[in-house]
């Protein structure tokens, strides 16, 4: 998926670069369509008939009886050949062959390889210093597309890029620089890349300075300032930046403490399908905190995350079920969902818990129910694979 989407890329630089160089150029003939090019024959030529000399016999026309010759006999035939008969053109006779139309065959031209083409307009343009060219020609090296990966080759073209100030190849120096790939590995030239990006709007730049900041990684640790570039992000619809904005507020974390604005945060990432917000905000449903209690909504919201198999989740959700809270009593149900928590939450202490309801759960069902359950969350697992 990523070398397709970076095809698309290329091919859009490719064709920015072509509309230049256009501009420059005549267009081409084009063929009117409904109509057909016929090639146009040689024209022919008559023979040229020669001045009679002084003396000389008229020339017979061709097909022309000689005078004496029987009735019905052909030119050139014989004495005593059946009448119609022909042979060969007598010696000396002048023969005129019909003109042919010649139809020139098509050449049929090797059809260029597109990818190399493709590749050749792009270093082209690299070369001309078209920094979007040169972030293009980084990403194919850096992936291998139609040519080996070269790290360093791609970290060569993404600084040249960077220093013209393009800001997707900012943000990329700045993961080159973490990751140590193609360069040394530098936490601080990391930051440093991600806040020239972050500076220019890139959302993924904002949210990652963000993150530095929060864990001191090249910079020093500064919640605030983390939760500044957080919100820089999610006002332009980074989940993950909305998520943690909303997990800094509910816990006053570089922030005030507000169960509202951690509300709306979780919300704003929720509605994009985050499931972790979409749990969270269920648990503040549910708690009614920031927002009204209201088991109902609490359920909605848990079991949107229980779907994409957040493990807690589906054990609050089993809950839910156990109690019939914003949900009918339902101890299939409860079983189910307690089951598949049980073997997917992060810590030892909650699946121990999950393991303990269930044992309650077999307790007030009947033989079945607890078969069914255990068919019903069987089930599941072989659709969706749960993520803790």
């Amino acid at each position: 998926m990523h070398k397709t989407l970076l095809a698309a890329f290329v091919c859009l630089v490719v064709l920015g670069h072509a509309e230049l160089n256009a501009q420059a150029k005549p267009a081409p003939q084009r063929p009117v369509p409904g109509k057909v090019a016929v090639p146009v024959a040689a024209p022919v030529v008559a023979p040229v008939a020669t001045p009679a000399q002084p003396g000389a016999q008229p020339a017979e026309r061709p097909g022309a009886q000689p005078a004496g010759a029987p009735q019905g006999a052909q030119q050139g035939a014989p004495q005593g050949a059946p009448p119609g008969a022909r042979t060969g053109a007598q010696p000396g006779a002048a023969t005129v062959e019909p003109a042919r139309r010649e139809v020139p065959a098509e050449r049929v031209e090797p059809s260029p390889d597109p990818s190399a083409t493709a590749l050749r307009s792009l270093r082209s343009a690299a070369d001309g210093g078209l920094a979007s060219a040169q972030y293009g020609l980084a990403l194919m090296y850096q992936k291998g597309v139609d040519m080996p990966p070269d790290q360093g080759e791609a970290a060569r073209w993404m600084r040249k890029a960077a220093d013209q100030g393009y800001a997707p190849a900012q943000y990329v120096m700045g993961t080159l620089f973490a990751r140590g790939r193609g360069v040394p590995k530098d936490d601080s030239l990391a930051a440093l890349w991600y806040r020239k990006a972050a500076e220019r709007g890139d959302v993924t730049a904002q949210y990652s300075l963000g993150v530095a900041h929060s864990r001191g990684r090249g910079v020093r640790r500064d919640e605030a300032e983390a939760a500044k570039w957080y919100e820089k992000a999610a006002d332009q619809g980074h989940a993950q930046s909305a998520f943690n904005l909303g997990y800094q507020s509910e816990r006053g974390i570089g922030v005030r403490t507000s169960n509202a604005e951690a509300a709306k945060w979780y919300r704003k990432a929720a509605d994009q399908g985050h499931m972790a917000a979409q749990h969270a905000l269920g648990v503040l449903y549910r708690r009614g905190k920031g927002v009204p209690q209201n088991d109902i909504e609490a359920s909605k919201w848990f079991r949107k995350a229980a779907d994409q198999g957040l493990a807690a989740a589906q054990y609050d959700l089993g809950v839910l079920y156990s109690k019939g809270a914003g949900v009918p009593e339902d101890f299939v149900q409860a079983y189910k969902w307690t089951n598949l928590a049980a073997a997917y939450l992060d810590t030892e202490d909650k699946r121990d818990q999950a393991r303990q309801t269930k044992a309650f759960l077999q307790t007030v069902m009947t033989r079945e129910q607890v078969a069914e359950a255990q068919r019903l969350s069987s089930t599941w697992t072989a659709v969706k694979a749960p993520t803790p």
